[in-house]
């Protein structure tokens, strides 16, 4: 998929079942290069749960709706859990934490 038009898909908030195939074989990879290409691809996406634009994600299986930037940390952290732990988690865990 060319990165450009994934790009303007994820910060319109689609993820295409194509898509969400190449963000889990980046996470399934697992190594430097794909985790780095991954979180630039998460964080396209993070912007726009930020901005209030609802997600929504197609898989082979299924597809939902996220309304809000907690429940897209929560498919995060379902769906890539090491990207989630490297990326979000602690900057997640600010964001709930009162100050």
């Amino acid at each position: 998929m060319d990165i450009i038009v994934l790009d303007k898909e994820l910060a319109a908030g689609k993820v295409s079942s194509e898509a969400f195939k190449a963000l889990c074989d980046a996470e399934c990879y697992g190594t430097a290069t794909p985790m780095h290409w991954l979180e630039a691809r998460l964080l396209v996406l993070e912007q726009a749960a930020n901005s209030g634009i609802p997600i929504q994600v197609s898989t082979q299986y299924s597809s939902q709706v996220l309304e809000s930037k907690e429940q897209y940390y929560e498919w995060c952290k379902s769906s890539f859990k090491d990207a989630y732990a490297c990326f979000f988690e602690k900057k997640h865990f600010n964001l709930m934490s009162p100050n």
